[in-house]
């Protein structure tokens, strides 16, 4: 690829603490000397105002454009006043917005009026990756109506591919997997899922969520002399995340050692979680911490012994692919416990790097960390399985480069509208 790409991002909200995945992706972008517009299309939905380093070094809120999505009574004047701002900058072409037919209905084309106001003027790109699966009938549409241009590659990455189609019906990306150039999904798990629902397999690859290894600093893992073993989980505080099978699971842990669990992330189940946490008698030694920045989890996972990552599959369909958290505990040398849901079995292989368990079982749950615990011998070589796993498969740099190669491999087929 010799030229300067112009390329998109489209996502929900930007920057967001859960998605490093996407300042990853951005930043292998514009390191390889690309251009860069980021449209966080659903800024109403951010939930962090937090600004990662990486974020602030590379001017990414700077690139990133917003539509003005007004709540409640003030939406349709705001939809008119976004209309009134296309048509400023696009003059009649504006009106494609209302007369080009959306086989994704009334709400995408709506929608679509606020995402027009926010693109540049003379939205031409190579490549327009959008992140998010859900976000691909705006970005269609308005490729439709000709007021974006460019190659769409559409990236599944979990609830987009399970609880999304499960509320929205499974032949919801119809019109995207005739309508957009490429796909790719974070895992093989994902990416088998939207081919059976009609994603053209020689179209669709699996473009992982890469991880900036140097971040995480590698320490083999040994029983402490003194103090508590502790134990560590990183995400939000949602069901998928299967937290409360680990604070169930934490009576039935047979140890002669003191256990400490501390859990990073925050999210509607704090208080629920709290609550059970005191119930189960292990209330002073369950801790909260909350949104942490990139730096203050990658302490805490330097200072944890064991890595829980016990992901479930929620009650409406939502489901991982292989958690960014539990790349980075195995490139901090972590030996873990995840459970055989989703994409995890594609990352963790066990009994190498850590024990898989079933779903939403934690007398399983348990007895894994109670073996990891009888044997701290096998920790060393876990954790460093577990990193040579991430650093090969899951590393930023080839992850970037095979995201790279995926935009030269869709620029050299044919235009498809």
């Amino acid at each position: 690829m010799s030229r300067s790409l112009r390329v998109a991002f489209f996502v929900g909200a930007f920057p967001m603490t859960s998605e490093t995945f996407v300042v990853n992706a951005a930043k292998k972008v514009l390191d390889a000397g690309h251009d860069l517009d980021i449209y966080a299309v659903d800024p109403q939905f951010r939930q962090t105002s937090e600004v990662q380093d990486t974020v602030a070094r590379y001017d990414m809120v700077e690139r990133t454009r917003s539509p003005h999505v007004p709540n409640g009574a003030g939406k349709l004047a705001g939809l008119a006043k976004a209309f009134g701002k296309t048509y400023a900058r696009e003059g009649s072409k504006a009106f494609r917005l209302l007369t080009t037919p959306c086989p994704d209905g009334l709400r995408t084309k709506a929608r679509t009026i606020f995402d027009a106001s926010a693109l540049r003027e003379g939205a031409s790109y190579d490549v327009i990756h959008v992140h998010f699966g859900q976000l691909s009938h705006r970005v269609l549409q308005l490729r439709r109506a000709g007021l974006l241009k460019g190659k769409v590659l559409v990236h599944f990455r979990g609830g987009d591919i399970s609880s999304y189609v499960m509320a929205q019906g499974e032949d919801v990306y119809d019109a995207t997997f005739r309508d957009a150039d490429h796909f790719c999904a974070n895992s093989e798990f994902f990416r088998q899922k939207a081919i059976k629902l009609g994603a053209p397999a020689d179209r669709s690859d699996v473009l992982p969520s890469g991880l900036d290894t140097s971040k995480f600093t590698f320490a083999a893992r040994t029983m402490p002399t003194e103090g508590p073993v502790r134990l560590i989980s990183v995400g939000r505080l949602v069901e998928k995340k299967g937290f409360v099978d680990v604070i169930d699971a934490l009576p039935k842990i047979s140890t002669d050692k003191p256990l400490r669990y501390t859990i990073i992330g925050d999210g509607p189940l704090r208080d629920e979680l709290e609550a059970r946490a005191r119930a189960v008698g292990f209330g002073d030694r369950v801790e909260f911490l909350g949104a942490q920045s990139l730096d203050r989890i990658a302490q805490e996972l330097q200072n944890a012994h064991i890595f829980l990552g016990p992901s479930v599959t929620a009650s409406d369909g939502n489901q991982d692919g292989p958690i960014n958290t539990l790349k980075e505990a195995m490139a901090s040398g972590l030996p873990v416990v995840g459970t055989r849901h989703g994409g995890i079995p594609e990352l963790l292989e066990h009994g190498r790097s850590g024990f898989i368990v079933p779903e939403r079982n934690p007398t399983a749950l348990a007895a894994a960390v109670t073996e990891l615990l009888a044997s701290p011998e096998r920790w060393p070589a876990m954790g460093k399985a577990g990193a040579e796993k991430v650093k090969n498969d899951y590393d930023l740099e080839s992850t970037g480069e095979k995201m790279l190669s995926i935009y030269r491999s869709m620029l050299a087929e044919g235009a498809r509208v």
